[in-house]
């Protein structure tokens, strides 16, 4: 369809009818001669190396509707945001654009033009155009490098960071063919290293203390200018990982005055199986004994004088090493000794070979007596086990002076005895 602008706004409606007969209408609109104003004959960024000149004749850049040429309307008009200062006008039919030295990047050349006799002319249609130019930069330029931020945990797996997302370069052609080398700042249990390229892959030593901070340092270089470095900054968080647990350890029977060894490491809980728990320290918290600890182990030795419960506080430490995250333990120890000394016995009845001794039960000392010994320490030699207290001495010779004595026994041991007491069975009756 062909159609004629004229000096009237035109609104022309035509049908569309398929071979089925159905139809269809829409609308042109046609403005009038006075509304085509002059255009830009083309969008496309004017490509300028920065620092020269480029000369720009308005034929060149702008169309008139039905044809014709168009003029500047006034000087003042005309801007350039990164031109040198420099006259942009070089007639009423001319323009003239060098960037600001070093600039390169967008810039846009801006103007009024009229395609009358003069900015005064009414008949003239007036736009004001820009026209889009991209200043290239003189030679390969540096890339820049956003320093960068990484947050990693101890222990945990690496944290990987895409260098190039941080990586600006004025070259359109480097892009994405930058290299990177890690150059230092790897300390306090950081480690990093470059993968695939243009990821830093970053990690903290599982006792990397929380909230230490690190520069790494690059290189970074795209192949032709002198590299340029960049620093990523490092925050070593709290492990995320969840606390060790103490568990309590329970020694049933121990002797007072034995050293015991307890693995007290053993119930425990570790969020970091492949590094070992560590006690840090080991106190007596109620009872009476001595207290020594390895990094695995806790020896405990009651005092000779001590029986009941002896109560030891042990604290852990994780492969973090994170005092933040250390945990206490108990270890409970039930401290047993030998009896105390059964009472003097007492002689109970004297008979044909036959001496009854009984005895008051002495304290067991937190193990219970299994038998008690009456033992002749004067004359004759005797020894007799009994369970009670009561114990009946038989086999005995008579018109023979004894000196008795009664000893307890329990799990630890033998008591000691008390002061003796005499017997003599009577002569046998001829």
């Amino acid at each position: 369809m062909r159609v004629t602008v004229t000096d009237e706004l035109q609104l022309i409606r035509y049908t569309l009818t398929d071979r089925d007969d159905l139809k269809a209408s829409a609308f042109i609109f046609v403005p009038s001669r006075s509304d085509l104003r002059p255009t830009l004959t083309s969008t496309k960024p004017l490509e300028v190396v920065s620092g020269e000149t480029e000369t720009l004749p308005l034929s060149k850049y702008v169309t008139v509707a039905g044809g014709g040429d168009v003029i500047i309307t006034e000087k003042e008009r005309i801007s350039a945001n990164h031109a040198d200062g420099a006259d942009l006008l070089v007639d009423e039919k001319t323009l003239v654009y060098t960037s600001a030295q070093g600039y390169f990047g967008p810039d846009a050349l801006t103007f009024e033009v009229t395609d009358g006799d003069g900015p005064d002319d009414p008949e003239g249609r007036k736009a004001t155009l820009s026209i889009p130019i991209n200043v290239l930069p003189p030679e390969n330029q540096q890339p820049k490098f956003i320093q960068g931020q990484v947050n990693v945990a101890p222990g945990e797996p690496a944290t990987s960071l895409d260098l190039a997302a941080l990586t600006d370069d004025p070259d359109p052609e480097d892009k994405g063919k930058h290299d990177y080398a890690l150059i230092g700042g790897e300390e306090k249990g950081v480690s990093a290293r470059i993968d695939g390229g243009d990821k830093l892959v970053v990690e903290a030593a599982s006792n990397a203390k929380k909230g230490t901070a690190v520069t790494l340092k690059l290189r970074i270089s795209d192949g032709t200018t002198e590299p340029v470095e960049g620093t990523v900054a490092v925050m070593v968080t709290a492990s995320t990982r969840s606390m060790p647990a103490a568990n309590t350890d329970t020694i049933a029977e121990a002797d007072a005055g034995k050293t015991i060894t307890v693995p007290a490491l053993a119930n425990d809980y570790n969020p970091f199986p492949e590094t070992p728990l560590k006690i840090v320290s080991a106190v007596t918290e109620s009872g009476v004994g001595d207290v020594e600890f390895t990094e695995d182990q806790v020896t405990v030795t009651p005092a000779k004088s001590f029986v009941g419960t002896l109560v030891v506080r042990y604290r852990i430490q994780d492969a973090t090493e994170d005092a933040d995250r250390e945990v206490n333990g108990q270890i409970v120890v039930t401290v047993q000794d030998v009896p105390d000394a059964p009472g003097v016995p007492t002689i109970a009845s004297v008979q044909d070979r036959t001496v009854v001794v009984s005895f008051s039960a002495p304290s067991n000392n937190g193990a219970e007596i299994t038998k008690y010994t009456v033992r002749s320490v004067g004359g004759s030699p005797y020894t007799k086990e009994c369970q009670s207290t009561t114990c009946t001495l038989d086999g005995l010779t008579n018109n023979v002076e004894y000196t008795f004595q009664a000893t307890a026994t329990n799990r630890v041991g033998e008591s000691g005895a008390v002061r003796p007491v005499g017997a003599r069975p009577p002569r046998r009756a001829s």
